[in-house]
């Protein structure tokens, strides 16, 4: 008995949507495609994706999320399971062309050893295609233009609770090194705290230690051979700055140049989102994106996002 099948392209026109939408339908895991070069079975589990072989061929491995994005158009799905979503969908479809040679294929079944978990569509996302952003939050949508500062709320929400350094983020979407720059003052007045390279001496018990230290250098330095000596020299150098200064911060000026085109892109990101009429989830994450104990930002929220890069 030959099982009849469905290419991307047909059930795209079969439902009237895009293949980004039906993209979305496999990252909930409610249906799941197969691969049409290998007949490999493909589910989102546990945040990745699961390629199942058929049976004989190789063994079961996992792919990134992007897998389902980057191979969308070589997927073909199984009509059974396309009817089953259907009609647990209410799903009325517009096109019902299914008995063309192409879609048979002589595999009868494949056998999934995992029980794949339902993944719930999520309603709050970013969705990158092109120059655009499509954005949704609590049921409702908006296209941006694209913007760093988005991609910058993008790569935090990817990572939820985890500090990314206001360095990192800058160079990971501009590829180049801070270009401005902004006093320390001026950081903690605008809410970006310092901290990440910093070295806190006082004139307590911190600089009795350095001072202590540098002494012994001193004296180990007078009976030291000429290619010690210079090993000696630099241990000494490093610890100079702290002996005669109160208690201030060092901080890399880079940190404090990133974290000044960070905080510019990021208002201009909140700004673009208002505009697109998404005004609450602008504030959403003013309020969730939070600056850290040093130069980097982390989200604080705990809804989850579902992040998609075309």
């Amino acid at each position: 008995m030959m099982n009849k099948w469905i290419t991307c392209e047909d059930l795209c026109s079969r439902w009237q949507i895009n293949q980004y939408d039906l993209g979305d339908i496999v990252l909930e895991g409610s249906l799941n495609p197969f691969h049409s070069d290998d007949s490999a079975m493909v589910a989102v589990y546990d945040d990745r994706v699961l390629v199942v072989p058929p049976e004989g061929g190789l063994g079961t491995y996992y792919e990134p999320i992007s897998f389902v994005t980057r191979e969308m158009t070589k997927f073909i799905f199984r009509i059974s399971d396309v009817e089953t979503y259907e009609n647990k969908n209410g799903i009325t479809p517009e096109m019902l062309d299914t008995d063309k040679s192409k879609y048979e294929h002589k595999k009868e079944s494949i056998d999934v050893p995992l029980a794949l978990p339902q993944i719930q569509k999520s309603v709050n996302f970013f969705t990158k295609k092109g120059h655009f952003w499509d954005v949704g939050y609590e049921g409702k949508t908006g296209t941006i233009k694209e913007l760093d500062g988005i991609d910058y709320i993008a790569t935090l929400l990817q990572r939820p609770g985890k500090s990314i350094s206001c360095r990192d983020l800058y160079q990971s979407v501009s590829g180049k090194a801070p270009d401005k720059n902004i006093s320390e003052g001026a950081a903690i007045d605008e809410g970006l705290h310092v901290g990440s390279s910093k070295q806190s001496i006082g004139t307590g018990k911190e600089r009795k230690i350095c001072s202590k230290e540098y002494e012994a250098l001193q004296v180990e330095l007078s009976s030291a051979s000429m290619e010690e000596q210079e090993k000696i020299k630099e241990q000494m150098a490093k610890l100079e700055p702290y002996l005669n200064m109160k208690e201030r911060i060092f901080v890399d000026p880079n940190d404090k140049k990133a974290q000044v085109n960070i905080k510019k892109r990021l208002d201009k990101a909140y700004e673009a989102i208002s505009k697109a009429n998404m005004k609450d989830m602008a504030k959403y994450l003013q309020n969730h994106i939070k600056t850290d104990d040093a130069y980097g930002l982390r989200y604080t929220g705990d809804i989850a996002w579902n992040i998609i890069i075309k």
